[in-house]
């Protein structure tokens, strides 16, 4: 089977392409740019890559139709772009859905930790070779305090199973009401507003969609206890970036950490850099050489199964 792998990012490249090339029956292409794609897309049959920016997915999407591409398999749990680019009907889709989660979670409690126990202060002292104890004023405990998750899929789950270890109470707002292992309470997503009051956490981390976009903006952040914290490691646009800037500059919000904006990359000049008490992230949660390895293998099981199949 004529295989490409469209390696537009750096992590988990080498890993998934010595896994793809280990399939027996497979002839790998690894490709960098979209220029590169578009060179052997035509004969492609089973096509690995990552979601894209709307404008990069539609410029593939407008080739698959011509080509012999069959199956479409995302080192991602997210296809957006190409969710909104229209993927052509009859192509076998698969991601790779909670690869990453385990690390995602520890990102959102390292970014949660770093300000309940003020470690950039902390570490500005330390550059400055100063000891000075009262930095610890402030400092809080997520022991006893409550965490509200907005989304349950495979990273609310996860992060919910360490937010127990800490002694926290859960809840949750999902699009679909069931009950979770470790959330003591599940609501819809049309009671948000009702939680938000309840929550000196706020974890955002459910998939984007025109549902959620925005799904934590003015009227949102302003239900919010002034002592809150705000985390992002699902997608940028699940959150306001004005309002959330403005809040943070007003002390509306005690403080945020954020893996991903919008927009992204968060150019230079733009207000979250100087927003206080926030940590940014440049999209980096779920790296790690683990997740990089369980990417690779979903890879590599997707094309086996599809070789079979032939």
């Amino acid at each position: 089977m004529r295989v490409t792998f469209w390696a537009r990012l750096e992590f988990a490249r080498d890993e998934v392409a010595v896994a793809l090339r280990a399939v027996p029956g497979a002839e790998v292409t690894v490709v960098t740019t979209l220029s590169g794609l578009f060179e052997v897309i035509a004969d492609t049959e089973f096509l690995v890559l990552v979601d894209a920016p709307v404008a990069e997915a539609r410029e593939v999407v407008d080739r698959l139709s011509s080509s012999s591409v069959r199956h479409l398999h995302f080192n991602s749990a997210a296809r957006d772009g190409f969710t909104a680019a229209g993927i052509p009907p009859g192509i076998t889709i698969s991601n790779a859905a909670g690869a990453l989660s385990p690390t995602v979670a520890e990102h959102a409690f390292a970014l949660l930790l770093a300000l309940t126990r003020r470690l950039p202060a902390a570490l500005d002292l330390q550059r400055d070779e100063m000891w000075v104890q009262s930095v610890g004023a402030g400092a809080r405990s997520l022991e006893g305090s409550t965490m509200l998750l907005i989304g349950l899929g495979n990273i609310g789950r996860e992060i919910a199973r360490r937010a127990r270890a800490f002694g926290m109470q859960i809840v949750g707002v999902n699009r679909t009401v069931r009950s979770e292992p470790h959330v003591d309470d599940v609501f819809p997503l049309e009671a948000l507003n009702d939680v938000l009051p309840r929550a000196d956490v706020v974890v955002a981390c459910i998939a984007h969609s025109p549902e959620t976009g925005g799904i934590l903006g003015r009227e949102a952040l302003a239900l919010c206890r002034p002592d809150a914290l705000i985390i992002n490691v699902g997608r940028g646009g699940l959150v306001d970036t004005e309002a959330l800037a403005e809040a943070l500059e007003t002390g509306r919000i005690a403080g945020a950490g954020l893996d991903v904006t919008d927009p992204e990359p968060l150019p230079r000049g733009h207000p979250l850099w100087r927003a206080p008490n926030l940590i940014i992230t440049p999209h980096t949660a779920g790296a790690s050489a683990r997740g990089a390895r369980r990417i690779a293998d979903a890879a590599a099981k997707q094309l086996a199964g599809a070789i079979a199949r032939v």
